[in-house]
């Protein structure tokens, strides 16, 4: 009897051992697989966003790429007239400071194709924190199966321009144009080749300063001739600017302008009065009879004088003591 009843407490110890291993070995698996620190302070925000693109409850939260909570609950509503998924985001205490009113989040995907998780923005320095149950924004998430269609279009589009350009390669190498010349004909050739020798040839005088601008490029003396000059002509500016000297006076003197216009003006009123036969210049200039009352005279007086020359004792009396 004493045997039976030591054999039925060894199979219950061992059915007690084997069910809190299997206990034990569970809530690992719970833990590991949910990605939760079940013994760390936790407090809660709250995010919206239009589509989770297959975030699943548990995956984890990142702050700058620092693994700081996991993913809660989520549940359908309306934000602003739109509707979208609520959803709840676990975060450790220690984390709190960094994630301020200025922060938000993100769903990312682990590169192009793996798990998706929430990224948390840090916030700027001397914010307030969020507290619990706040509401943290969210950036529009990445979806990578939208690109998909696009890239299906272009995936149909590169055998096309493949065959373009292989086209146009063809007609490079074969055509009429001046690349296929080039390539083909030895004399087109040989002068293209030609011609960048030239080139070569006049940098290597430059190098070595031969001709004038190779001697600009190379010596400095012609650089600080230049300088020089450029420096005199700037100085005569500035003196010009400043009313020195004659031209210096005619642009920055007022009198001198004024007394210039004053002039101008004058002339203008004297040509007006010619050009109204006002005065003897402007009768000499617009009446007819008055010039030639005058080139009558003119032509009498030369008479008066070719006679005086050819008989000088007519008008000159000549005596001899």
């Amino acid at each position: 009897m004493s045997d039976k009843n030591n054999l039925k407490w060894k199979d219950v110890r061992v059915g007690i051992f084997i069910f809190v291993g299997m206990a034990f070995m569970l809530f690992i698996v719970m833990i590991v697989g949910t990605n939760t620190r079940k013994f760390t302070s936790k407090y809660t925000l709250h995010t919206f966003v239009p589509n989770v693109i297959s975030l699943n409850p548990g995956a984890y939260i990142t702050i700058a790429g620092i693994k700081a909570g996991t993913i809660g609950d989520f549940d359908y509503t309306t934000r602003d007239g739109q509707f979208g998924v609520h959803i709840s985001l676990f975060i450790e205490h220690k984390f709190k400071k960094w994630v301020t009113t200025s922060s938000r989040a993100t769903i990312k995907t682990l590169g192009m194709l793996g798990d998706k998780y929430v990224e948390i923005s840090l916030g700027r320095e001397h914010e307030e924190p969020l507290e619990d149950n706040a509401f943290i924004p969210s950036n529009p998430p990445f979806d990578f199966e939208s690109l998909l269609p696009e890239a299906e279009k272009a995936a149909h589009t590169i055998p096309r321009v493949l065959e373009s350009l292989e086209t146009l390669l063809h007609k490079l190498q074969s055509g009429p144009g001046t690349f296929a010349t080039i390539l083909n004909d030895s004399l087109t050739s040989h002068n293209f080749s030609s011609s960048v020798a030239g080139l070569s040839d006049l940098t290597h005088s430059l190098n070595k300063s031969q001709g004038s601008f190779g001697k600009f490029v190379r010596q400095p003396e012609l650089y600080n001739n230049l300088e020089s000059l450029t420096k005199s002509l700037d100085q005569i500016l500035k003196k010009i600017d400043q009313g020195e000297g004659t031209l210096g006076k005619l642009i920055s003197d007022s009198t001198v302008h004024e007394n210039l216009e004053h002039a101008t003006a004058n002339a203008d009123s004297i040509l007006g009065k010619i050009n109204a036969g006002r005065g003897t210049a402007g009768k000499l200039i617009n009446d007819e009879a008055a010039y030639q009352n005058l080139e009558g005279i003119l032509n009498e007086l030369n008479l008066i004088l070719q006679d005086m020359k050819k008989y000088p004792q007519k008008y000159f009396k000549i005596e001899v003591f």
